[in-house]
């Protein structure tokens, strides 16, 4: 026995096992490493553009602190104890600083004792109105509203909150736009007669990339989700002691678990602001709960027309109607308030007549008890298919984010200052009550403080999910190699997942047609393909 061993030579080793037939021979086995699997490219689809949103929405969500530090001789002043001078003498200086020709079309009051008022004004072509000129043709100017002196010029978005404005509506890409079917035109094709509408490029990546997000939340709750094979994992705590891989794997879990909430909140009542999706759920909205009807004739615009950088109005009232204001005949022979004496951006043309001054205007809004920082739109007067002119009405508007319970916005005649119609909580319908309650919540203003908290949270929980599992995949990956999850032999799709991935292509169908186009990938490319296969672990076609 002992010669007979020594010319055995060693024992060979076992032949290797393929890593792809590994704990996935059982049903669910199968179905635990396809959960995985999507669970990772999900990520790799949905991560970048989540750690744009949270870093972004952050700097969004503490704007007030940020311009305050940094802005703060410009954008603060000191409060003398006299009251400030009327919004007419105000836009005065401000027409005097503003670049020659220009037109103004909005105003915000000073949110409070210490801050200065904004004129915003635009130039372009005539003719054509300021809401369809592009965002470079704005300038805003600053003024002291206790000595009427100009504190800044400038053009808005320039600074790190535009920056982030930017990034969090459209990734700061707006050159590139693709042509979509309409899904208001099939839901209400009278109101909205377009067939096909344009969207960013960067907005269309941020909504498909959300619908990914959406999936990465539900397939990670699923891997965390407690099982009697997994005794001793931990759950909401991080076992630190722990030393490589499964150090980071908990934290990874606990950061994303705790997280999850906010994410789905993130989600859920960010896509409303979305070009495609947001239109769709808007026009949605209106055919199951109508939002109540202005009375007054309309002009040719809805109130989202006149919005400028995304974060003035509401969400609930970007599809109101802004009703048409009604000239008299005395009103031609220089307006109630005459005309002489109103600033030059008042004035009209000879032979027309001649709207409100500001100081009126802010007068009516003490009245109709609008809070300090509230915003005033100047009308916007428009021609019909016949060739007359509609006249436009004056906007204002409560300060927004705000609560749900605060948000007002009051229509007054251009002329004679009565007030045409209002739009508030009450008037959005169940659907968009219940819309934008979650969009103030998401801009953390809802709840006030709690609220605030909560959501940065949830951003720091994001962040940090998505570092630790960056490091946990580049602990585990092999030397030279991507590390992308093995494919499970004979994969099953259960019902159930088929069911939930039919439901949130319906009701995010962009994100459907993406998940689609990944299937479809599978099917007649990576599987067709030697080294796609081998790439993404697949077995030899062989085997």
């Amino acid at each position: 026995m002992a010669i007979a061993t020594q010319f055995q030579g060693p024992t060979p080793p076992a032949a290797p096992v393929r890593a792809h037939r590994v704990t996935d021979r059982t049903a669910p086995g199968k179905f635990l490493r396809s959960v995985w699997r999507t669970h990772f490219y999900s990520a790799i689809f949905a991560a970048p553009i989540l750690i744009v949103m949270a870093l972004s929405g952050l700097v969004i969500m503490y704007t007030e602190p940020i311009t305050g530090l940094l802005y703060s001789k410009t954008t603060r002043v000191i409060a003398d104890g006299h009251p400030p001078l009327s919004l007419q003498a105000q836009q005065v200086a401000a027409d005097r600083a503003a670049p020659k020709g220009a037109t103004l079309f909005r105003v915000v009051t000073p949110k409070g004792p210490d801050r200065v008022s904004e004129f915003y004004y635009s130039v372009g072509p005539p003719g054509v109105p300021y809401f369809q000129l592009p965002d470079s043709d704005v300038t805003y100017v600053y003024v002291n509203p206790y000595r009427a002196t100009v504190t800044a010029t400038g053009r808005p978005g320039d600074d790190i909150v535009g920056l982030a404005n930017r990034l969090h509506g459209f990734l700061n890409q707006d050159a590139i736009k693709v042509p979509l079917p309409s899904i208001p035109h099939l839901v209400a094709p009278s109101a909205n007669p377009d067939r096909f509408v344009s969207v960013e490029a960067g907005d269309l990546i941020i909504e498909i990339a959300m619908g990914w997000a959406l999936v990465l939340a539900l397939s990670g709750l699923y891997l965390w989700w407690p099982r009697r094979s997994q005794k001793g994992k931990a759950l909401l705590v991080p076992r630190l002691h722990k030393k490589g891989r499964l150090k980071w794997r908990d934290l990874h879990a606990a950061s994303g678990i705790l997280g999850i909430t906010v994410l789905i909140i993130f989600i859920t009542t960010g896509m409303p602001w979305s070009t495609y999706w947001g239109k769709a759920w808007s026009a949605v909205g209106d055919a199951v709960t109508p939002r109540s009807e202005i009375d007054p004739p309309s002009t040719l615009v809805k109130a989202g027309d006149l919005d400028r950088f995304g974060h003035h109005i509401s969400w609930a009232t970007l599809e109101d109607k802004v009703p048409a204001s009604q000239p008299s005949e005395h009103l031609h022979q220089g307006g109630i308030h005459g005309g002489s004496n109103a600033p030059a951006t008042t004035a009209t043309a000879p032979g027309q007549p001649t709207r409100l001054s500001l100081g009126d205007v802010d007068r009516a809004a003490k009245l109709e008890g609008l809070k300090p920082g509230y915003a005033i739109v100047l009308p916007v007067n428009a021609t019909d298919a016949k060739g007359n002119t509609v006249y436009g009405s004056y906007q204002l508007s409560n300060a927004w984010p705000d609560r749900l319970s605060a948000e007002q916005t009051v229509y007054l005649d251009q002329f004679t200052g009565k007030k045409l119609a209002q739009s508030d909580t009450s008037s959005y319908g169940k659907v968009g009550q219940a819309t934008e309650f979650g969009v103030l919540t998401h801009m953390g203003t809802q709840f006030g403080v709690i609220d605030r908290i909560a959501m940065t949270a949830g951003a720091v929980l994001l962040l940090v999910s998505i570092g630790t599992s960056a490091a946990m995949w580049w602990i585990r990956r092999p030397g030279g190699r991507a590390g992308l999850p093995r494919r499970p032999v004979s994969p099953r799709l259960p019902l159930t997942m088929a069911v939930i991935g039919v439901a949130v292509a319906v009701v995010y169908p962009l994100w459907g047609v993406s998940a689609l186009a990944v299937v479809l990938l599978d099917r007649f490319l990576i599987r067709r393909v030697y080294r796609l296969r081998s790439v993404f672990g697949l077995a030899p076609k062989h085997s």
